[in-house]
């Protein structure tokens, strides 16, 4: 019995098989034939999660570039950087999808890769919220949290929906497909017009559209001024708000055909990630010496973690086939930096400095999930008799 999967455990993730799908046009009958001829490029020798490491490494170098040029988040950088982030985006996308196809290949999937590859892709949330925020300029206010709010609200409710069901459908529009797609597309956009995304949309539109425009705007919101970037904020509510009610609608239907009361259950399961953004949204409001704005990337990233962490222990429940309970000690260091700063801003006085509460729950989150990666790899790959970066190589299927 480890830390992360008891005896009965076990004998589930030997047991578990995976079933799930995309059904994305843009999956199907764009990244589909592409990744099939792709996969041939690698040798049946490489493992699955090595392909998955590669491709959290071409993120993490795409968020690097965008901290040099756009500390900040809202200036515009060098065409080439925009040009670079299209390229790089796409080589993500790829080989996030190219290593569950080798997976099947070699006779290689497990749910040790499964949830590799949900870990990487949970912690990415905030890797990309910052480097979508650089392309857009949406600075170090509200747009900034909204944008993590919604990459992180799909991906924790799928996950969610998988937990409660047992299975992970992606609907017609998606983010893994879709959404990479549209942020890719935006940055060679953007190479040819740098800056584009934080104009007015008025002056974008030029007088003869923008004046009448402006006029109706005052109306509805007075003092506001609208940004060309807003409108891909509209772009991802309406993309956000079918998703999430398709997750809760699953497993409703779910419950229901078992005939199970579900409500609390499926309540207390979202509780964390509910937590966790009260949690970011208290912070960003009261902090007195507005700390999200001092340090945007790191209070990001330090949701980041926290995020990762939750998803990940809810998917390990799903895989062990263990009840997900609400109260996890994940939360603790981000919950009490930003209860911190709450009373800060209510009393006055804060009883930590800020920018020490948050380094330092940036600290405890990320040796927090150094830890759970590496107790979670020992201990599935001892349960599944398997190594989490190699596979028996078997030269009779070289020509297959």
């Amino acid at each position: 019995m480890g830390f992360y999967v008891s005896a009965k455990g076990e004998e589930a993730l030997r047991h578990y098989k995976y079933c799930g799908g995309d059904h994305s046009f843009m999956y199907r009958y764009v990244l589909t034939p592409m990744n099939k001829r792709l996969i041939h490029l690698f040798p049946r020798w490489m493992a699955p999660n090595t392909i998955t490491s590669i491709s959290f490494f071409v993120s993490i170098a795409i968020y690097a570039t965008t901290a040099f040029y756009n500390r900040r988040l809202d200036q515009a950088m060098p065409p080439w950087v925009y040009v670079y982030l299209a390229l790089s985006l796409f080589a993500y996308q790829t080989l996030d999808n190219l290593d569950g196809r080798q997976a099947v290949r070699t006779n290689s999937s497990s749910p040790l890769g499964m949830l590799f590859d949900h870990g990487v892709d949970a912690l990415n949330a905030s890797l990309q919220t910052c480097v979508v925020a650089s392309l857009l300029q949406v600075g170090s206010g509200w747009k900034l949290w909204y944008l993590f709010f919604n990459f992180a609200t799909a991906f924790y409710f799928t996950t969610w929906e998988e937990y409660h069901t047992g299975e992970l459908f992606m609907g017609l529009v998606n983010g893994p497909s879709d959404g990479i797609f549209l942020c890719y597309t935006l940055s060679l956009l953007t190479a040819l017009w740098p800056g584009v995304w934080a104009l007015p949309i008025t002056q974008v539109l030029g007088p003869e559209i923008g004046a009448p425009l402006m006029s109706v705007l005052d109306k509805v919101m007075p003092f506001a001024v609208l940004h060309l970037h807003d409108l891909i904020l509209v772009v991802l509510t309406v993309g956000l708000v079918p998703t999430v009610a398709w997750s809760f609608f699953a497993v409703r239907r779910h419950y229901v055909r078992k005939n199970q009361s579900y409500l609390w259950h499926a309540i207390s399961s979202a509780l964390p990630y509910i937590i966790l953004q009260a949690a970011f949204v208290g912070a960003m409001l009261y902090s007195p010496s507005r700390i999200f704005h001092t340090i945007p990337r790191r209070f990001v990233l330090g949701s980041g973690f926290t995020f990762s962490l939750i998803v990940c222990k809810i998917q390990i429940a799903h895989l062990v086939e263990e009840r997900y309970t609400p109260f996890r000690k994940s939360l603790l260091p981000f919950c009490l930096a930003s209860l911190n700063s709450i009373y800060g801003g209510l009393t006055g006085t804060v009883l930590v400095d800020e920018f020490v509460a948050f380094t330092v729950c940036f600290c405890a989150t990320g040796l927090m999930w150094a830890h759970m990666a590496f107790f979670v790899i020992r201990e599935f790959t001892a349960a599944l008799g398997i190594s989490a970066f190699s596979i028996p190589y078997d030269k009779s299927s070289k020509s297959k």
